[in-house]
């Protein structure tokens, strides 16, 4: 699902850096449910909308990361 480009080295020279990292939440469509979650409750959070209901989703996105995370 990730977009990858290597483009000519038209001048200079080209440095690269390799590295991986790995989830602690191994399936790919939870882990975007969850980034969804956060995002939508930062959303919220920032527009002043929702108090309690803001808390609420955090609790939320927080237990699912722990019932789900990987150690």
């Amino acid at each position: 699902s990730a977009l990858h480009q290597v483009r000519e080295v038209s001048r200079g020279v080209r440095h690269a850096a390799v590295f991986w990292i790995q989830s602690l939440i191994p399936d790919d469509a939870l882990r975007q449910s969850l980034f969804d979650l956060h995002a939508a409750t930062s959303t919220l959070q920032d527009t002043g909308i929702g108090g309690s209901e803001i808390l609420l989703l955090s609790k939320v996105h927080q237990n699912l990361t722990r019932k789900f995370a990987r150690p």
